[in-house]
């Protein structure tokens, strides 16, 4: 090793991407990336940038990362973010109740269950807006933390109020 040592070119000054790369399509608010489907925030029909790593996976964007998902393990599963489904919601709210989003939401602790009442209900509708904040464009979990959207919608539940 000593000896080869002078004869080998230096380390390369800059790492690469240790990721799989797919450039699917997006269908139904979802991309596929090693045989799985992750949520995106992009219309359908949307041509992204999937980039799989070992533990995550990216979406990316017009050079930006739009999405990051935990990895799905296995074949046709799906990760879904309540955040990219909260403009849809919005205009139709009663599929909230029902939604994988929702779903995969509160199993991971997210979204308290006492928010969202099952069929056409006003409170879907005030739950999505709650969500999203004032703004379409924002959502209030990133702004400010899921726990602390959480916390706030637990207190005015048990003050008996949703506005």
């Amino acid at each position: 090793m000593l000896a080869e040592r002078e004869h080998l070119l230096p380390l390369a000054a800059e790492g690469f991407d240790l990721a799989a790369l797919h450039f699917p399509r997006s269908t139904r608010a979802a991309a596929s990336g090693a045989d799985n489907f992750y949520s995106t925030p992009l219309p359908v029909g949307t041509t992204v940038e999937a980039k799989v790593y070992s533990a995550y996976v990216e979406i990316w964007h017009g050079g930006h990362c739009v999405a990051q998902h935990e990895r799905c393990y296995g074949t046709s599963s799906t990760g879904v973010e309540l955040d990219h489904y909260l403009n849809v919601l919005q205009k139709k709210p009663g599929a909230m109740a029902g939604s994988t989003a929702l779903e995969q939401c509160r199993a991971q602790g997210r979204w308290p269950a006492a928010t969202t009442a099952s069929g056409e209900s006003p409170a879907n509708g005030k739950a999505v807006r709650l969500a999203r904040g004032d703004d379409p464009k924002s959502v209030l979990s990133r702004t400010y933390g899921a726990a602390r959207v959480r916390q706030a919608v637990e207190e005015a539940l048990l003050m008996g109020t949703s506005s």
